[in-house]
């Protein structure tokens, strides 16, 4: 999903976000995965944090497993 803004200095953030779920047992959830084309990192990490620190978000951290 391509996503574009401005951020607090009022410059364009460009880039996307790839969504792809798993189940680990009963556990179902997503993988989330920010990437940056254009725009600040510090403002990426900061929509992201928001992301993530919802109420309605339970965040969890997984690795996920490469395959060989």
């Amino acid at each position: 999903m391509r996503v574009g803004t401005k951020d607090k200095r009022k410059l364009h953030m460009k880039g996307y976000v790839e969504l792809e779920e798993f189940q680990i047992g009963d556990y179902k959830g997503s993988f989330v995965v920010f990437a940056r084309d254009v725009g600040n990192p510090l403002e990426w990490r900061q929509m992201w944090k928001d992301v993530v620190m919802h109420p309605l978000i339970d965040p969890h951290v997984y690795k996920k497993k490469k395959s060989s």
